[in-house]
């Protein structure tokens, strides 16, 4: 589950990264700071969320589950990310962290919440 979740997510940093680069190149400078910076926020934090959004769809079961464990794997990714990008002072690898646990606990949070609303309506319908 792990290895097919981190390779969708890194096929679709790719696509955000290269799609913005193609699309951008015509308007504006990609290597400029605010380009970077779009292209860096979109492709990470897609990373990170289509990284639990696939393991989820690939679990069987206990999707609430496999979504809290995934994003806490994801946290811990971005904890040394951001560990290394301040210890070699690389503050774009600072940013990456970020946008990533960003990424991965909206969506985490996102499918917790569906999870708990499915089981709410469950419980309720043997009642009516």
């Amino acid at each position: 589950m792990l290895p097919a979740a981190v390779g969708a997510a890194w096929l679709a940093y790719i696509l955000i990264v290269l799609g913005n680069r193609w699309t951008m190149a015509y308007y504006i400078d990609p290597d400029s700071f605010s380009a970077r910076a779009f292209i860096m926020f979109a492709g990470h934090a897609t990373l990170g969320g289509v990284a639990v959004y696939i393991a989820c769809a690939i679990a069987p079961s206990h999707k609430a589950k496999v979504a809290a464990a995934m994003t806490a794997l994801l946290l811990l990714l971005a904890v040394f990310a951001v560990y290394a990008g301040i210890n070699n002072p690389d503050y774009w690898l600072v940013f990456a962290g970020f946008c990533l646990s960003l990424g991965a606990c909206i969506i985490g949070y996102g499918i917790n919440t569906t999870q708990q609303l499915r089981r709410w309506e469950r419980s309720h319908e043997d009642s009516r």
